[in-house]
């Protein structure tokens, strides 16, 4: 596919957003007749960013369109068929971003709002429900939102909520490597945001290892390494973040 402007892709499927807005989809799992596609089909038009979330039913998508409205492609309840939801309630967003059950907007006045799986850390709010239904306030002066549990604040400071994962490696019962299994956590945030890093430009991570790229180009990576993920030449988990020297590179 040519004239493509961004992706998102989990285990199942792949959306993409064309140049012209409109959004297009392949993979499985979605209704009506929509079951398996190996080709992309057209799935919206308008479209500004979407993203493949699961904080409103498994393996849904979140819409930001042109004009500003939020839509969710999702589940209202476990076993029904998804259909388009408009979210209301939240204006002038900007922005949109996942972790793996939860959903971040940001408004233009640099307001975090989310919702989502939050059993009492995960989503950066402090209460104790297990589940978020509805957009609620979690920052402000916030300059971006990223994919994760992470935000960067205008002043350049990068936060962090929640916990990254330990990992271990595991055999299979014929002896070959299995990939690896989560074994609890190895650095825990807590329940609210908290500044991890400064002069930070962007980040990306996942439940068990963080990369952040500064202002003056230079890269940091913390969390587990059983597999080297995290490019410093061990692997060693590392608990804070670690600059990665350039002569690493080659």
């Amino acid at each position: 596919m040519n004239h493509v402007l961004e992706i998102d892709s989990n285990w199942r499927r792949t959306i993409i957003l064309r140049t012209d807005h409109t959004l297009w989809i392949t993979g499985s799992g979605f209704e009506p007749n929509m079951d398996m596609r190996l080709e992309p089909v057209l799935f919206y038009s308008n479209v500004r960013k979407a993203i493949l979330e699961g904080a409103t039913s498994y393996g849904g998508v979140l819409i930001l369109t042109s004009d500003g409205r939020l839509v969710a492609y999702s589940r209202p309840l476990l076993n029904a068929p998804h259909e388009f939801m408009e979210i209301t309630g939240l204006r002038d967003i900007i922005d949109i971003s996942a972790a793996s059950q939860q959903v971040y907007v940001l408004t233009s006045s640099g307001d975090v709002y989310g919702w989502g799986a939050h059993a009492g850390i995960y989503l950066g709010v402090a209460h104790d429900d297990f589940w978020v239904y509805e957009p609620t306030f979690i920052a402000s002066d916030i300059e971006k939102i990223l994919r994760g549990r992470m935000f960067i604040k205008k002043d350049g400071t990068l936060w962090i909520w929640g916990a990254i994962a330990d990992i271990v490696d595991f055999k299979n019962s014929l002896g070959i490597d299995g990939g690896g299994t989560l074994r609890g956590d190895l650095v825990s945030y807590g329940t609210l945001p908290v500044a991890v890093l400064s002069n930070v430009h962007s980040a990306d991570g996942i439940s068990t290892h963080i990369i952040a790229l500064d202002n003056t180009g230079g890269i940091y990576t913390w969390g587990s390494n059983f597999y080297g993920q995290l490019g410093d030449g061990s692997r060693l988990d590392r608990l804070t973040p670690t600059f990665i020297p350039p002569n690493l590179f080659h």
